[in-house]
């Protein structure tokens, strides 16, 4: 019932180490300390809860600097009394105990840094790292300005464009302005790294830094079609179409990356390409406004970096703001590997399996949808593939699985092309 995260955690008993937890989440998200649970989740239980309510609301009143929003409840489960504290993130911050302000990463609690600290502040006063003003430094948008020809038909590149975008204020450009510029002084970027049998054997490095965010996310495209090209197969005497790793998976995870990544950290978003796997690493955790149940769940986010996300939406890079994981899960479908996500407070990290067609590909449930569609009479791959929402390459896998069990059958040439049961 209980696990501890980063916006829980868990104490058999009182005692006062708890009060440096109320900092974390002062200073950074709404969480929770639930006192009579066992560190891994067990409830034992409070004898006597209200005595411990009293330590706690004199505790927090007598230990900071400015006292943290928070309530107290006493809960009844299974006969046991538990008592749970509510904390909920502060516009006073940094909220200090014992004159150090702290931070929590996973179901860790310490010393927050000068950096982070900074970075509270920013938030509390909805100053935007992207929208900040870069002196002294003059940019060129070949690049963007291409980008946006070839995909919106923008023929008459501008400073109004660059004011419209979001690139350039008050005569200076922003920060958002230096990410897109075609050579800028932005030293971290994206890091690709394709490794052999371990972590000591590099087949190749792709390292891309001080250079327009928009070329990175091209050339890391790029990087993966060498090794993780889709392939046909022959299976019987049919040949049919093989994914190692869907591509818009990838596709989504990248541009998660670069859209929600913190600027302010001074590290590169890390790609590794192994056999197996790939695994995206993302600088920076998830800003205050969204949960990781939130985010895990794939619903609607708050971009980090509002700039970056929305000029990808008008470059047709990602399709709806703030739906990259619920897309990459619903690439993974079909198949029997499904992608991972770890989130941690200065990382986000998404693993993306090769698939394996050992182990079944196409899931039973997948197959069963489009079976129970031919029922109603043949149909297209576009119509299956338009009524069940998957992509073009999943659908013809599915389609391409069922005719190798002769369930199905395809009939017709071209555009006429359709499947009927067999």
């Amino acid at each position: 019932m209980f696990t501890e995260s980063n916006e829980m955690e868990l104490k058999r008993e009182y005692t006062k180490s708890y009060l440096k937890t109320v900092s974390a989440f002062s200073n950074e998200r709404n969480g929770k300390i639930i006192f009579g649970v066992t560190d891994d989740g067990e409830i034992i239980g409070i004898e006597d809860d209200i005595k411990i309510r009293h330590q706690i609301e004199n505790a927090i009143h007598d230990s900071f600097n400015s006292t943290p929003d928070f309530e107290l409840e006493t809960k009844m489960i299974d006969g046991k009394k538990i008592v749970i504290l509510s904390v909920f993130r502060g516009r006073a911050i940094p909220y200090l105990f014992k004159g150090k302000p702290y931070m929590r990463t996973d179901t860790s609690t310490f010393i927050a840094d000068d950096f982070r600290v900074s970075r509270w502040f920013q938030e509390v006063l909805n100053i935007k790292f992207e929208e900040m003003l870069v002196d002294d430094e003059e940019f060129t948008y070949n690049y963007l300005a291409y980008e946006l020809k070839e995909n919106m038909g923008l023929t008459k590149f501008s400073e109004d464009t660059l004011i419209t975008l979001g690139l350039r204020k008050s005569g200076k450009y922003t920060n958002a302005g230096r990410f897109f510029a075609d050579v800028n002084s932005f030293h971290f970027g994206v890091d690709i790294v394709k490794f052999g049998a371990n972590h000591s054997q590099f087949i190749k490095r792709l390292r891309m830094t001080n250079q327009s965010i928009l070329k990175q996310f091209n050339e890391a495209m790029d990087f993966f079609d060498v090794y993780y090209h889709d392939y046909e197969e022959i299976v019987g005497k049919t040949r049919v179409n093989r994914v190692r790793i869907p591509k818009k998976s990838f596709r989504e995870a990248l541009a998660n990356a670069i859209i929600h990544r913190d600027y302010q950290m001074n590290a590169n978003i890390q790609i590794e390409f192994w056999d197996t796997h790939i695994r995206v690493m993302s600088p920076g955790g998830l800003t205050s406004e969204i949960t990781v149940e939130q985010y895990l769940n794939g619903g609607v986010s708050i971009p980090r970096n509002a700039i970056v996300a929305n000029i990808f939406y008008r470059l047709n890079i990602i399709e709806i703001l703030g739906t990259g994981i619920a897309r990459i899960k619903q690439e993974y479908l079909p198949f029997s590997q499904s992608p991972k996500f770890k989130v941690l407070s200065n990382i986000i990290e998404i693993e993306l399996p090769v698939i394996s067609y050992d182990k079944a590909g196409v899931s039973d449930r997948r197959m069963a949808e489009v079976l129970t569609l031919l029922e109603k009479g043949s149909a297209s791959r576009a119509e299956n593939q338009e009524k069940l929402n998957l992509s073009a390459s999943i659908t013809k896998n599915i389609l391409a699985s069922l005719a190798l069990q002769n369930k199905i059958e395809r009939f017709g040439k071209g555009r006429a092309t359709k499947y009927r049961l067999l």
